[in-house]
């Protein structure tokens, strides 16, 4: 593995401006109050210099004798990232390391990766909570803090995210802000993945795998030329299930079984030598169980009187063309997604009582429109990147609760309620960014991000088929984010850097929340700092990078249930600070044979806050979902004849699962063990491989239901993969 640090709303009336402008200014005033302008002075002057830039960029000649420059701004023109030379925290997988590693899911990622942690939830990406360097998202409604893109086409809600990893050449992850990079809003970092594309040459490959619990999944491609020199298609597709480990001894099943069958399509035509254009047709389908266990008794059991079901499809589009002119290439990225969650049905007690369960069918429509402009990657002196970006999502739910007779909790006949709720937003953003390298050895980036966004809520609530007053809400979310990176080389090999900037969640509103409590919650907004260090020694054999960043926060969005009630809200947290360490090694010290190490830490606390129902003060606690620290430890081996293999340690720190910290809802420190061990020829190759070899009892999740609950991770596995390739 080669690591480093890899419309507006519709209804924009003119009469908004004095308030919108209004409540920029207060943005101003609260930034500068904080100290943070002061700090960061030089990201005003982003408008001017992008301007100036752009008109300058061809005409200021290369005077300076100087390192090869640094290209940071272009890292989406065909070629791999070179995350070496990028001063920013980039993690970087290409297809050989991920066939080395054994990654086939997103869900696989955070143990590889410093400082990204997700909470894997009941049901494929449904609940899934991502955290980077202590931001995140949470379970439902608010902003995703981690932007994933395919081939820069962003994806939408976290919850309609699909993790499978199809036909991938290579993945960027970077950490940090990145809106000034990206279209898409990007608090915390994105996942950035570059499909395999064909070329001229006909190519196919597949391959079979079967391992404990009959977990079986099969892949297949096959890319070519329809038209020599300018059509080209490629087709992608899986189908994978499992029996699960998980046993009802009631219903004498598997609660956690799955299936799951996706697929792609990728036609690229190039009808000139400046011109590039695709179209990629994806799609899923899911018919799965649900893993959620009660956390009093055995692990791997649940006597629950239903069979869970969690069953998803989705569908995407995505156009891209491209064109290169001189000095400017010019790109747009129009994007369609669609996915359902329907129906997902919890047994909210988890035992053999009957009633107490949870009906719950969700839709996403998200479409997104990008253009962007970049220099060329022949850019010496000064390049940049930039554009417009533009979203419109509606996020429709339907839930069905019904809970037994309690009279021991005061409940003392059955209940049935049902919630209602569309959510809509429309995003607009304008961002870019702007590098010098026109002194020797150093380089300065200058960038910013302004965003607009709208959204709307509109909730209905039933009890046992009584109408409750329904919510309407609806507000709008104005944000500036400048950003300041110089990275300078000490050596031809040997780069610091260092970079202050500003990242921010929009607000919104909870559906799970009635009157007379507030649905809405407030505008996320972290102040970033990282400086870093990036090296290669002894001829590439040994790679050594370093980052340490300072994240103050404002107004940290916290969900949280409410007690005695089936309601959800999101809280805002007043101040929060995070601090880490990443490092990343990377030796080589034979032919064949490839060491590695990652780790991450984070500390991170509230500065400010109090419990939302008690009063109690939160000061010192660590936010949920944001584990002290992650690693892994991997040694790999390939040679001549054909052999390879790897064994791997990976580790995860504490996890909190509430903002109390409390001690049932917490996840101590473990570690896993994985291993691979295989053949290769020219056209195929067969693998052994094992999965937490030492049967670590894990959970990826805990939460309150009706009683204390969680999410285990994968048992022991052991299993055979088999590969062929034309």
């Amino acid at each position: 593995m080669t690591s480093g640090n890899g419309q507006p709303g519709a209804g924009c009336e003119q009469a908004r401006a004095p308030r919108e402008f209004a409540r920029f200014q207060e943005l101003v005033d609260s930034v500068y109050e904080r100290k943070i302008m002061k700090k960061s002075l030089y990201a005003g002057w982003w408008g001017a210099a992008l301007l100036a830039g752009a008109a300058l960029g061809q005409q200021v000649p290369n005077e300076t004798p100087r390192l090869p420059p640094v290209v940071v701004t272009a890292p989406r023109i065909p070629g791999a990232l070179d995350a070496q030379a990028t001063p920013a925290a980039v993690t970087q997988w290409d297809r050989q390391d991920l066939a080395a590693s054994g990654l086939q899911s997103l869900q696989q990622l955070p143990a590889a990766t410093p400082n990204l942690a997700l909470s894997h939830a009941v049901a494929r990406s449904y609940g899934d909570i991502y955290a980077v360097r202590g931001i995140a998202n949470t379970e439902f409604f608010s902003d995703p803090a981690l932007a994933i893109y395919v081939d820069d086409a962003p994806m939408g809600a976290v919850f309609a995210s699909p993790p499978d990893l199809l036909n991938i050449e290579r993945m960027d992850i970077w950490r940090g802000p990145q809106g000034t990079r990206f279209g898409k809003n990007s608090p915390a970092g994105v996942i950035d993945i570059t499909t395999r594309k064909p070329t001229d040459r006909y190519e196919a490959d597949g391959s079979a795998s079967y391992s404990t619990y009959n977990t079986q999944v099969y892949y297949a491609s096959a890319l070519g030329p329809l038209v020599p020199g300018k059509l080209r298609l490629s087709l992608t597709g899986g189908y994978s299930r499992s029996d699960g480990f998980l046993d009802n001894p009631l219903l004498k099943n598997h609660p956690d079984f799955q299936e799951g069958l996706n697929g792609r399509a990728y036609l690229g035509w190039t009808p000139a030598e400046d011109w590039d254009i695709s179209l990629a047709l994806g799609g899923v389908k899911y018919n799965d169980g649900v893993r959620l266990v009660p956390l009093a008794g055995d692990h791997r059991a649940v006597p629950s009187d239903i069979n869970p079901r969690a069953d998803a499809a989705g569908n995407d589009q995505a156009l891209r063309i491209r064109r290169t002119l001189p000095g400017v290439v010019i790109t747009s990225i129009t994007t369609r997604r669609d996915f359902s969650e329907n129906p997902i049905l919890l047994d909210l007690d988890l035992s053999p009582l009957p009633g107490n369960t949870a009906l719950i069918r969700q839709h996403e429509q998200f479409l997104s429109q990008e253009f962007r402009l970049q220099s060329p990657s022949s850019a010496d002196v000064w390049s940049w990147r930039g554009g417009v970006f533009f979203s419109s999502a509606q996020r429709d739910g339907a839930d069905t609760r019904q809970f037994a007779a309690d009279p021991a909790h005061g409940l003392l006949f059955p209940v049935e309620q049902t919630t209602d709720f569309t959510i809509k937003e429309q995003q607009a953003a304008l961002f870019g960014q702007l590098t010098y390298a026109g002194v020797d050895r150093l380089a300065v980036t200058f960038g910013a991000r302004g965003e607009y966004t709208a959204k709307s809520l509109d909730h209905t609530k039933q009890i046992m088929g009584r109408p409750l007053p329904p919510v309407n809400a609806d507000d709008d979310y104005f944000a500036v984010a400048p950003k300041l990176t110089i990275d300078y080389h000490l050596a031809k090999d040997v780069m610091v850097y260092a970079s202050s900037g500003l990242g921010f969640k929009p607000g919104g509103f909870s559906a799970y929340i009635d009157p007379p409590k507030s649905p809405a919650f407030a505008t996320e907004r972290n102040w970033a700092n990282e400086v870093g260090l990036k090296s290669a020694w002894l001829d590439n054999r040994l790679l050594a990078n370093v980052a340490c960043f300072y994240n103050d926060i404002s107004h940290y969005q916290v969900a949280r249930s409410i007690t005695g009630t089936a309601d959800l809200t999101i809280f805002n947290a007043p101040a929060v600070t995070a601090r880490g360490v990443e490092v990343q090694l990377v030796g080589k010290p034979l032919a064949g044979v490839e060491l590695s190490a990652d780790f991450g830490y984070t500390d991170i606390q509230f500065d400010r806050f109090d419990n939302p129902e008690t009063g109690a003060s939160l000061k010192g606690k660590r936010p949920p979902y944001v584990p002290e620290f992650n690693a892994c430890f991997a040694a790999q081996f390939t040679c001549p004849r054909g052999f390879f293999g790897r064994i791997e340690y990976q580790a995860m720190g504490r996890t909190f699962y509430d903002e109390t910290n409390s001690s049932t809802l917490e996840q101590s420190g473990y570690g896993l063990v994985n291993a691979r061990l295989g053949y290769e020829a020219r056209r195929f190759s067969v693998c052994l491989f094992g999965e937490n070899l030492a049967d670590t009892d894990y959970f990826t999740k805990k939460l309150m239901v009706l009683q204390p609950a969680g999410v285990p991770g994968t048992p022991q596995t052991f299993g055979v993969m088999a590969s062929v390739k034309y």
